[in-house]
């Protein structure tokens, strides 16, 4: 729990209020490189600046862009290219 809490959790194996800060930025291009998806996250991180005895949770969510060329979703493309090859 957080120092000098004193009410009881809200919910079951809580630990009481809690602050949801959220932040985004957008990658200058279409990326799977994991060092520029880790410099962006990691920027975010300490921009938030969070006390660290205080994180109970973090997230991170990435957004793919279509640029609706037809046919399939842009979404599909990436998860069937993404896939391993059959064997």
């Amino acid at each position: 729990g957080v120092p000098g809490w004193v009410e009881p959790p809200w919910k079951k194996g809580g630990h009481g209020i809690c602050d949801d800060v959220s932040r985004s930025c957008a990658v200058p291009r279409p990326t799977r490189e994991q060092a520029a998806l880790l410099r962006g996250a990691t920027q975010l991180f300490d921009d938030v600046a969070p006390d660290p005895q205080r994180i109970r949770g973090i997230g991170l969510a990435a957004r793919l862009h279509d640029s609706g060329g037809g046919g399939s979703s842009g979404l599909a493309r990436w998860l069937r290219a993404s896939a391993p090859a059959a064997a």
